[in-house]
């Protein structure tokens, strides 16, 4: 297990999910949108989010990576939407965990999301906006094609688990 791990994946493909029901071997886990939820929950997602992404990967980068931290406990970043230009190359003691299943399968997953709560809240503009997301799931792939290092994780779909945000 490395220092720093990323863990990437387009929307509703079940990354809060994935860190939230096991700790995967991390004592300390963080989540973008449990920082950024609060500030943007009334906009909306913006071009403005993929900018606040990448500028905490230089934060997280700046505090995690520095010689007297490498010795702390392995930290798990569920990033979520990031570009390859702000994300590679990694430092020896990083790596990218990747959730990307079978396109059919994350088309289904992602079709079966719920487009408001009950409580009258409505999920983010990406959320329901599928062109958008496919864009992030083709992104993705691309890693994969380019043989960037990435470790694969495989979920199983819980349908039990749809709609669930685990960042409110």
């Amino acid at each position: 297990m490395k220092r720093l791990t990323w863990l990437i994946g387009p929307p509703g493909v079940g990354k809060s999910t994935f860190a939230k029901t096991g700790a995967h071997g991390f004592s300390r886990v963080v989540e973008f949108n449990t920082i950024l939820f609060p500030l943007i929950k009334q906009t909306g997602f913006t071009a403005g989010i993929l900018t606040a992404n990448h500028d905490l990967v230089k934060l997280v980068r700046h505090l995690e990576l520095r010689s007297e931290n490498i010795s702390a406990d392995p930290l798990l970043v569920v990033a979520g939407i990031l570009s390859e230009d702000f994300l590679f190359p990694l430092s020896e003691h990083e790596e990218v965990w990747l959730i990307l299943p079978e396109r059919n399968t994350w088309k289904m997953q992602f079709s079966m999301r719920p487009p408001d709560f009950d409580d009258g809240k409505k999920y983010f503009e990406n959320y329901t906006d599928f062109a958008w997301s496919e864009k992030w799931y083709d992104e993705y792939a691309t890693w994969v094609q380019k043989g960037f290092q990435v470790k694969r994780i495989e979920i199983e779909h819980d349908i039990s688990l749809l709609g669930r945000r685990h960042y409110d």
